[in-house]
């Protein structure tokens, strides 16, 4: 014969076995608030420690930045430099290239000018240099003058002289005179010192 079963017959009383159910419930209810509570700290830490951590990165990838536009700010400083010493250096290959050779005039009247012809002022251009001084006297003048479109003298630099002005100082009986001479082209680059 089979045992049998008794199922739904309690023994205990009613309110003992509601107190169980309760009791039960209870702790099902403490189990769950544990994990609950469980998983909020352990999700909190996790969360502390990741905020801490993309905090950190944050940081480093601010400072990673600075250091970038540090980097940049100084590379267009020195851009800004040399974009400035490239328009420097072109004035200066534009100076150089349209140089006034004074030294090279100079060379060339100390070859032409006789005694007592004093040149006191010099200006030049590409194409003509004026010259103010004073010579002893209207025949040194015209000596010079000559001299200019000689062959060996200054014919090789200069296409012609045009005597501007002249006047006559009493007192000295010097002849005060300006002159422009006109310069072949290249005339002075081809001087020899």
């Amino acid at each position: 014969m089979p045992p049998i079963q008794f199922s739904g017959i309690s023994l205990l009383p009613e309110d003992l076995q509601k107190l169980k159910q309760r009791d039960v419930k209870n702790k099902k209810v403490n189990m769950v608030s544990l994990i609950i509570l469980f998983f909020f700290i352990i999700s909190s830490g996790s969360l502390f420690f990741v905020g801490r951590y993309f905090a950190g990165r944050v940081l480093s990838i601010e400072d990673g930045i600075a250091t970038q536009k540090n980097q940049v700010s100084k590379l267009a400083d020195t851009e800004n430099l040399i974009f400035s010493f490239s328009h420097r250096l072109g004035a200066l290959d534009l100076i150089l290239s349209s140089r006034q050779y004074y030294s090279l005039l100079i060379t060339v009247l100390g070859r032409i000018l006789p005694d007592y012809v004093v040149i006191s002022d010099v200006s030049l251009d590409k194409s003509q240099a004026r010259l103010s001084g004073s010579a002893l006297n209207f025949n040194s003048l015209a000596s010079f003058i000559s001299n200019v479109s000689l062959e060996g003298k200054g014919a090789s630099t200069f296409s012609g002289a045009e005597l501007t002005g002249t006047s006559l100082d009493k007192r000295s009986g010097a002849v005060n005179f300006s002159v422009n001479l006109s310069l072949k082209e290249g005339g002075l680059k081809n001087v020899s010192k």
